[in-house]
């Protein structure tokens, strides 16, 4: 039996309604805990021995709520762990570096543009995304003795964000230069790189759920639900930024191939 402990923020949300549509005899052989909460609370958990936990009686009862019950993270219950989301996204690169800095390979230009290399700005993609929640979890995680962890970063927004006046607007004119390739090769670079060098692993967004490089296929954010205890609540139609359980069964395919 393979135990998978999940820790993570709204974004577990899809992955654990996603496990239900994932086929039985993948499933027969697989035990999964999942530890979710806003993202902000899980800085709170500290180490004790070999296991996170926290004093926060509000964490603790967001982390049981969807564990049944459990109101710790005991390292040596699991074989295997997955950070889900906790800030690992890719709008900290379009709002961050890529809004003043640029590479040569990118089409979109505008006036206050600045040309750097192609090293400096994969280092300062690195230095976003490992002082992120997610990378500070899994460091914690190997403080406590885990020896397996990955990290699956947050879902691509839906291309429908574009809709948006103000939340597509950061993402706007890199699709109409047709630079999403090039960024997510630059999110993909430093994710492989940044886990590499901490001893994580990097799950790759399933490339059949992407769009124009840099986002999600609109049909994997069509009925998605908030992080509830019974998955029951949708989330606003205008949310473009949290998946399904479609996509959360394809994430899931990705994770037990090669470990089964």
């Amino acid at each position: 039996m393979l135990r998978f402990c999940l820790i993570g923020d709204s974004h577990l949300a899809c992955l654990k309604a996603g496990w239900d549509e994932t086929p039985e005899p993948r499933k027969s052989s697989v035990s999964v805990t999942y530890f979710g909460a806003q993202s902000q609370l899980f800085e709170d958990l500290r180490i004790e021995g070999k296991s996170l936990a926290s004093t926060s009686e509000l964490v603790k009862m967001k982390m049981a709520s969807t564990s049944n019950g459990k109101t710790s993270i005991e390292v040596e219950d699991y074989d295997f762990f997955i950070v889900v989301g906790l800030g690992f996204n890719l709008r900290r690169l379009v709002v961050g570096p890529l809004s003043r800095y640029r590479t040569i390979k990118y089409n979109a230009r505008r006036g206050n543009t600045f040309y750097v290399s192609e090293s400096c700005l994969l280092e300062s993609a690195i230095g976003i995304f490992k002082d992120s929640l997610a990378v500070r979890t899994a460091q914690k995680l190997k403080a406590a003795g885990a020896k397996r962890i990955a990290l699956v970063p947050q879902p691509l927004p839906s291309s429908s964000i574009l809709e948006l006046t103000e939340e597509g607007k950061p993402f706007r004119q890199f699709q109409q230069h047709a630079d999403g390739d090039e960024i997510y090769r630059l999110f993909y670079e430093a994710g492989m790189s940044l886990a590499k060098s901490q001893g994580l692993e990097f799950i790759e967004q399933p490339p059949q759920t992407r769009l124009d490089g840099f986002f999600s296929k609109p049909e994997y954010s069509v009925g998605s639900v908030r992080l509830t205890e019974n998955l029951d609540v949708p989330h606003s139609s205008q949310d473009f930024g949290h998946m399904n359980s479609r996509y959360g069964a394809e994430v899931w395919q990705s994770l037990l191939e090669g470990r089964m």
